[in-house]
């Protein structure tokens, strides 16, 4: 049963409290409907006449009692003070009821920081992401770097050991040819030279390719990192955008819900102070204003669900690195020789046979 109450005052008004000793109570108006009496007194209650259905629909539940007071010259007793015992005036009730909207309207405030305060921790927590992804950035690259300089690094190393080698093989054979066949022969002046250059011809070639695809293998994770890279932080900035959408809706949402409180408390004011539906209704238009534009800034969002960081992790992948050997005795055994101290033996051997 409705503990509210309301009565029927000498003036015809309507008068609606929260007890039955009638404190801070409301005047609503004419109960006739004249002068703009916007509400219909029933059993049950008081039920707002001016609505989009053009249906009376109960606003307040409530017990009709007795008028309590007697009315007073200006016939504007609104109900008793438990203090003094005399009745409240429109000039208390519009007080309590201005206590009331500047309570809202500091509650307005406390939502405002609260949703600065929610976009400056989604900022920092994208910055905090986006750093970190930078810092692993910075790391791979340095990795793939390293891999790099190793890898032209290796390639040098080969290449001199093979001219080494060379060198040391001519040498070698040489002093036999010499002895055998004498510095003039065509095996000594001809055949020689040209079967150790075109062996360290061909060892330089499949060093250069060797570790020219190990450099181009390099090049390729770097740059599938850097793709992957990239997709993060465009990751990143939709989880952003997402947040920030979740954290405004909420603002918005929590403000439609004052506003809303702050427009019962207006129209309450200027029924207080005689005011009818048209009084009324221009008192709340600001505030209907204000509700309507949050509504559309809402409706605005495109992202309105709000998305736990999941940073994505860019893959530092390694590349497949190929292995090249300058180690004379398996050169040797590669080609069959018979001298493990001379890796172009057998080359001259079959290049005499032929």
């Amino acid at each position: 049963m409705a503990t509210a109450t309301y009565w029927i005052g000498q003036d015809n008004n309507i008068y609606y409290g929260s007890g039955v000793d009638g404190a801070g109570v409301l005047n609503l108006g004419a109960a006739d409907g004249s002068n703009g009496g916007q509400y219909e007194a029933r059993a049950d209650g008081l039920y707002d006449k001016y609505t989009d259905s053009g249906v009376p629909t109960l606003t307040y539940a409530a017990n009709q009692i007795a008028d309590p007071n007697a009315p007073n010259s200006g016939g504007q007793v609104l109900g008793t003070n438990t203090t003094s015992g005399t009745g409240y005036t429109p000039a208390e009730n519009t007080q309590f009821l201005n206590d009331q909207e500047a309570s809202l309207n500091s509650t307005l405030g406390r939502n405002k920081t609260a949703l600065d305060q929610g976009i400056t921790q989604n900022n920092d927590q994208y910055d905090l992401q986006v750093g970190t992804a930078q810092g692993d950035k910075e790391k791979a690259h340095q990795t793939y770097a390293d891999q790099r300089q190793g890898q032209i690094n290796g390639r040098e190393d080969a290449r001199s050991t093979n001219a080494r080698n060379a060198g040391q093989g001519y040498r070698s054979l040489a002093q036999m040819i010499g002895r055998a066949s004498g510095t003039g022969s065509s095996a000594f002046r001809d055949l020689l030279p040209h079967v150790v250059g075109s062996d360290l011809m061909s060892k330089q070639k499949i060093a250069n390719e060797t570790y020219g695809t190990n450099l181009q293998g390099i090049d390729k994770k770097q740059s599938e990192y850097d793709l992957n890279y990239t997709n993060a932080l465009s990751d990143l900035l939709r989880q952003k955008k997402e947040n920030e959408g979740g954290v405004r809706t909420r603002f918005e949402n929590q403000n439609q819900t004052i506003l809303d409180k702050i427009r019962g408390v207006q129209g309450d004011r200027a029924r207080v102070t005689g005011g009818g539906y048209a009084a009324v209704k221009a008192t709340q238009a600001g505030t209907d204003a204000s509700i309507e534009q949050s509504k559309n800034n809402v409706e605005n969002f495109f992202n309105e669900f709000r998305t736990p960081y999941t940073r994505q992790q860019a893959t530092v992948g390694t590349p497949d690195l190929a292995n090249y050997t300058t180690d004379r005795a398996q050169i040797n055994a590669q080609q069959n020789g018979q001298n493990p101290d001379n890796p172009y033996a057998a080359l001259l051997r079959k290049k005499l046979q032929a």
